[in-house]
């Protein structure tokens, strides 16, 4: 845990340090060290019942685990965090969406391209309940993958294309940046 002068029972305070110096060691590539204390910013976070920040905190915390090469570790982790979310009252403000899209790309990493179509499909299901995707430029660039790998490389670029329109910027590092994708 990180050392502060925040007291133990703070849980809120400590976990969003620890999360952020996870996020901060993420993009240092300390992978190590990021998925020790962002793991625990979550545990801690989960203890004052701030599940949304929990749910979504599994995108970053599988993307850290699966650049380790712990695609099974990450894929639990979105697993956990996918029913957490479909135990909520509205999954779709859970990011259940994002959680697929994230599970598909583990899918993809393994080479189960109709799974990855798949969860694509299903994810886009699960954000027709809030009308939009919360972050559709990862749904494009997933799917642009799939695409790839199905011949459509022009399909592929038009979703790169969007992707990149759409694209801001967050705490997360941008390990896969779009122009890297599209080349």
């Amino acid at each position: 845990m990180v050392r502060t002068s925040t007291p133990e029972d703070d849980h809120l305070v400590r976990g969003a340090a620890a999360a952020l110096l996870g996020l901060a060691l993420w993009s240092q590539g300390t992978l190590e060290a990021a998925v020790h204390h962002y793991a625990a910013g979550m545990t801690s976070l989960q203890q004052v019942d701030m599940v949304a920040d929990v749910i979504t905190g599994a995108l970053a915390l599988s993307e850290m685990q699966a650049a380790r090469g712990r695609l099974r570790e990450a894929e639990r982790t979105l697993e956990q965090a996918i029913q957490r979310a479909r135990q909520q009252t509205d999954p779709s403000l859970y990011g259940l969406a994002d959680l697929l899209v994230r599970l598909s790309e583990i899918h993809y990493e393994r080479n189960q391209l109709e799974l990855a179509n798949d969860q694509l499909h299903v994810s886009q299901q699960a954000a027709s309940g809030i009308g939009v995707m919360h972050d559709r430029v990862r749904w494009c660039v997933a799917m642009a993958q799939v695409r790839v790998a199905d011949g459509d490389l022009q399909g592929a670029l038009d979703l790169l294309d969007e992707a990149e329109s759409r694209y801001v910027r967050d705490f997360a590092p941008n390990v896969r940046p779009i122009p890297a994708q599209r080349a």
